[in-house]
């Protein structure tokens, strides 16, 4: 799920966008949230860690007065992954925009061309992945897009041609197999256990190699297979978890 969030006082260019916005992200099959927020609110806006959130901003507020760039440094300070497009005719502006902190993501000039907010919404949603690829689990599920912390996961599981996902507060269900994510998790702390298994090496809390199981932080049980026994003894070699024979 992307967030996105458009702060304009013309009420018919904000809803121009957002259409725009809202075709361009069909088309790429990437599921978002828009919301518009007012220029005295945008200051004021939360964001979520880990919560992708693209901002596309007028530069100039005549009716309010309020400063576009100003506002687009407040959000920069509390939010240095944000994406920040700047939606505006006034390219005077722009040394401006360059010359300070505010590390603009992209520039849209009004009238809006449909070919130019597509390019930047694609560019935007491939940044994000690209950013949180090394942190977190992306899931893509029906409905929406799930980025799951690495650090959240136990374990998966594999039943008939599905995949359950444990994780520390739910469990997710999905299509795929063992194999292909052995290789999407290699170098992430995971290691497979059993056939049916691939666990977060760092949510294990015993290792039993008489009994042939392994017990992660949620009490779950697993087996360990012998097929996969050596790895689990080289990764786990020296643990204190390892319960001795």
């Amino acid at each position: 799920m992307l967030d996105i969030i458009i702060c304009d006082e013309s009420r018919e260019d904000a809803q121009l966008l957002a259409a725009m916005i809202k075709k361009a992200l069909a088309e790429l099959e990437i599921v978002a949230k828009l919301q518009f927020v007012q220029p005295d609110r945008l200051g004021d806006c939360q964001f979520q860690d880990g919560q992708p959130c693209a901002v596309f901003s007028e530069l100039v507020f005549a009716k309010s007065g309020l400063d576009g760039i100003q506002l687009a440094e407040r959000l920069r300070k509390q939010n240095f992954e944000l994406a920040l497009v700047f939606v505006s005719s006034h390219l005077e502006f722009m040394p401006s925009i360059l010359r300070g902190n505010i590390i603009p993501s992209a520039f849209l000039k009004k009238p809006l061309r449909y070919a130019d907010v597509s390019e930047i919404s694609g560019n935007i949603s491939k940044t994000f992945d690209d950013l949180y690829s090394d942190r977190f689990f992306i899931l893509n599920m029906s409905a929406e897009v799930c980025r799951l912390p690495y650090s959240q996961l136990l374990y998966f599981e594999a039943l008939q041609k599905k995949i359950n996902l444990h994780t520390i507060s739910r469990r997710y269900t999905f299509y795929s197999t063992l194999s292909s994510l052995e290789s999407e998790l290699s170098g992430k702390g995971f290691i497979r256990c059993h056939n049916s298994f691939i666990i977060n090496k760092d949510k294990v809390s015993k290792v039993s190699f008489s009994d042939m199981l392994v017990t992660m932080e949620n009490d779950a049980v697993l087996p360990i297979s012998r097929s996969f026994k050596q790895g689990m003894k080289d990764a786990f070699a020296g643990a204190r978890i390892l319960e001795q024979p």
